[in-house]
């Protein structure tokens, strides 16, 4: 299976519509907004902003960077190393305001590699990641959290 591409606003935007804050997850704890806002920090962290550490093994590296590229999807349950399985508390009032602070954060992503051409940034899993790097973890971290709210 080819993994659908989710990583700019035109296709992400018309999925938001059908995510209402009553919409529960095929799997896993999370809310609609903690999800939203998940995918909005994990954008950030892909500018850089915060800097993160990388959780994987040097030696094991080389490895999961061949997942990264393939099309393989991320399997249900994986708990992000940088987050945990502990759900934080809400950054924003309520999901329509995380929406779009997603949405900004998305653009903010491209722009801020279109300006910033060779730039990388660590990936808590995948280690140093450039913009191209970085576009392949979104469409796999995008997909898998819009397939846990069967929005795809």
């Amino acid at each position: 299976m080819t993994i659908p591409t989710y990583i700019h606003r035109a296709t992400i935007e018309p999925l938001m519509a059908n995510l209402q804050p009553t919409s529960t997850p095929i799997w896993g704890g999370m809310t609609p907004q903690h999800m939203i806002e998940h995918l909005t920090a994990i954008h950030h962290i892909g500018c850089g902003s915060p800097e993160a550490p990388c959780f994987t093994d040097e030696a094991k590296l080389p490895t999961i960077r061949e997942f990264l590229r393939s099309e393989v999807e991320l399997r249900q349950g994986v708990i992000s190393p940088i987050f945990g399985k502990d759900l934080h508390p809400y950054k924003h009032p309520d999901l329509a305001t995380a929406k779009l602070a997603f949405l900004n954060a998305v653009d903010i992503f491209h722009q801020y590699y279109q300006a910033n051409p060779g730039k990388l940034h660590m990936n808590p899993v995948f280690g140093q990641c450039s913009y191209e790097d970085w576009q392949l973890f979104h469409k796999k971290h995008n997909y898998h959290h819009f397939k846990q709210f069967g929005l795809v």
